[in-house]
């Protein structure tokens, strides 16, 4: 296993990391989720998920805060908003999210996940735009947003990810995280959302910006 301890408040032997994960890992939920042992049973689900994964030094500091904020700790990352993860290409974005599903599913916390990309072609083959369907009851993330390409529906022209933005801030408790290639500002210009999207936007969201080269070059 190539899979390093990004988060860990040690910086553990392989031996010492092994048992702190299965001792920690495997202790049951009582009371709140402290964030060692969130961060230890992220470790686990996203060496499952990626074994070769190697936290670069750069990106320990956002691997901890995340840690902190989906464990439901006060931290650097406002709680009361949801997280717009940002970085080019290869940096891991997905990764997280789908490491954090898992872990938080082994909290009964569920996450649901949605490709923005094969939501769009799906709406576009069926020509049906139901946003109120792609919103859970449950916390969700909107993957890969800003690559869709450009929908329309009965000829009209539909800006998904703006919509949704709108909707979430105005009718929804659930937080909407948001993974993309694009910055905000690049993300609004190149949806084309309006200054009271973009506003809500900012108000909406901790940007953070996952950055380092391609993990899948090796």
């Amino acid at each position: 296993m190539h899979c390093n301890t990004p988060f860990l408040p040690l910086e553990p032997t392989t031996e010492y990391q092994k048992n702190y994960i299965n001792i920690v890992s495997a202790r049951p939920r009582v009371g709140p989720i402290t964030a060692d042992l969130f961060s230890a049973r992220w470790l686990t689900h996203l060496c499952k998920i990626q074994p070769r994964f190697i936290c670069r030094p750069e990106e320990k500091e956002i691997f901890k805060n995340l840690s902190m904020y989906f464990s439901g700790n006060v931290g650097t990352y406002d709680l009361d908003k949801s997280i717009y993860l940002y970085g080019p290409p290869g940096t891991g974005k997905t990764l997280v999210f789908r490491s954090l599903q898992n872990t938080l599913a082994s909290f009964k916390t569920p996450l649901r996940i949605v490709n923005v990309p094969s939501l769009v072609a799906q709406m576009m083959a069926d020509n049906h735009v139901n946003l109120p369907s792609v919103v859970a009851k449950t916390d969700f993330v909107l993957d890969d947003a800003g690559a869709e390409g450009f929908m329309k529906v009965f000829g009209t022209d539909v800006n998904l990810v703006a919509d949704l933005v709108m909707l979430a801030y105005e009718k929804i408790p659930q937080k909407m995280h948001i993974t993309t290639n694009l910055t905000p500002d690049e993300m609004s210009h190149h949806r084309g959302f309006s200054s009271r999207q973009k506003s809500r936007m900012n108000e909406m969201y901790n940007i953070v910006r996952l950055c380092g080269a391609d993990h899948r070059i090796k």
